[in-house]
């Protein structure tokens, strides 16, 4: 099944995913430093990879964005800080879902990082953030 959306454009993660630390910054905004498994970034990716097929703005998204940061964030400093980077992904997800919704035949061209696409609109999603 092809996307619908790309978060990682969209939520602007694809640049936070070159690294291999945590995602967020310390009060004097440097890198945290702190290591993300690979086993978690590898979750993250495909979860992001599935998040794309779901329609941007079904009630699904909220729950995929805050899995997805927990992910992301190291377990030592950051993990409480799960919810407000998916509530800042989710707004860019609602800025874009307008675009969907609005499309001749409900079909949009977003753009990717790897090239562009057309969604297919009809897909689904049957797996769950959490599993």
């Amino acid at each position: 099944m092809s996307a619908l959306w790309d978060p990682l454009d969209v939520c602007a993660i694809s640049e936070l995913l070159q690294y291999l630390t945590c995602i967020r910054v310390t009060k004097s905004r440097r890198s945290c430093g702190l290591i993300v498994s690979q086993e978690a970034r590898l979750k993250a990716n495909s979860k992001l990879e599935t998040l794309g097929r779901i329609t941007p703005n079904s009630d699904e998204v909220k729950a995929w964005l805050l899995k997805i940061a927990g992910l992301l964030l190291c377990k030592q400093w950051h993990q409480n800080q799960g919810l407000s980077i998916a509530r800042q992904w989710q707004e860019a997800v609602r800025n874009l879902a307008p675009l969907e919704l609005t499309m001749p035949h409900g079909r949009a061209q977003i753009p990717r990082t790897l090239g562009d696409h057309t969604p297919d609109v009809t897909a689904g999603s049957s797996e769950h953030p959490y599993h």
